[in-house]
């Protein structure tokens, strides 16, 4: 029985990339076959788990990068390893951001396993990442334009028009955008990773970028996106005897957001604001810490 749910599974993955295109018709035509459909596939794949590696995160903090990294690595057998963003978004939920996605059916199948404790057999390692909240702002910014930069077209600019677009991203960053989003950021981490995980990230020590917690099924480990390079293959080496490679994705190449990168600086009252969680000093380290308010500071530009 467990041969053939495991050769099930195996031939659904096989399978699921050639009937894409007439997943993406029902989800036009019929979103709850859609749902249902995803929603078995993942719920049977979760079943036949033994380990669980959940990479979770509040968004524009290097996910899919850190998933490109782990996703084709040679796992214990029974390891599934997956990658989304809060269980608090459900399929079809209205909201600005599309949230119609396979991404968003797999949220529903956790969130209904651990409601009815459907994971107690299974070892469950969840990891995280931290970024800079500032370079996480405005990389959001870029990466969701149709939806965060509203009317402001930056898709074609001259290189001339990049210091007064420059600013006007700067005025959406500290009209509400940047305190909003980093608020958002940092009680992803304490709410999420309590509620569903029972994780407390505020007990975690930081050491080289990275902080690991014991819990009764796995562990949290969280990383500092800036450390990824150093940190990850040591830790997963460490943990799970796999030695993967970073693999960048969603790189934004634009020289716009290349200059604004250079180019938004802020008034140190504001960076102060930002700065202050104190869950970036345990992560970051005070120094570390300095040296970003220093980069994104107005001051440093008279």
């Amino acid at each position: 029985m467990a041969h053939y749910k495991s050769k099930l599974i195996h031939e659904t993955t096989l399978n699921v990339n050639k009937i894409k295109p007439l997943l993406h018709k029902a989800l036009a035509l019929s979103p709850v076959i859609y749902w249902c459909f995803y929603a078995i596939r993942y719920y049977f794949q979760i079943r036949g788990a033994s380990r669980l590696i959940i990479i979770t995160t509040p968004g524009h903090v290097g996910s899919s990068t850190l998933y490109q990294s782990l996703k084709g690595l040679p796992w214990k057998k029974n390891t599934r390893v997956y990658d989304f963003h809060s269980l608090d978004e459900h399929f079809n939920n209205k909201s600005e951001i599309p949230s119609r996605s396979a991404r968003h059916v797999l949220q529903d199948v956790f969130r209904l396993m651990i409601k009815r404790n459907a994971l107690r057999d299974k070892e469950v390692f969840v990891l995280t990442l931290i970024r800079d909240p500032l370079a996480r702002a405005l990389g959001g910014m870029f990466q969701g334009k149709g939806i965060f930069l509203g009317d402001l077209n930056v898709g074609n600019l001259e290189e001339r028009q990049y210091p007064s677009y420059c600013d006007k991203i700067k005025e959406l960053l500290v009209s509400g955008y940047l305190e909003n989003t980093t608020n958002w950021q940092f009680k992803f981490y304490r709410t999420e990773l309590k509620k569903y995980w029972n994780f407390n990230v505020d007990t975690i020590s930081f050491e080289h970028g990275y902080g690991i917690q014991k819990g009764d099924q796995g562990s949290l480990i969280v990383f500092t996106l800036e450390s990824l390079n150093g940190s990850l293959a040591q830790v997963m080496e460490d943990q799970f005897s796999v030695s993967p490679q970073v693999i960048i994705a969603n790189t934004n190449s634009s020289d716009f957001y290349n200059y604004c990168k250079l180019n938004v600086k802020l008034k140190n009252d504001w960076l102060q604001k930002i700065y202050a969680e104190p869950l970036l000093a345990k992560a970051y380290g005070s120094q570390k810490i300095s040296q970003l308010v220093s980069d994104w500071s107005l001051e440093n530009t008279k």
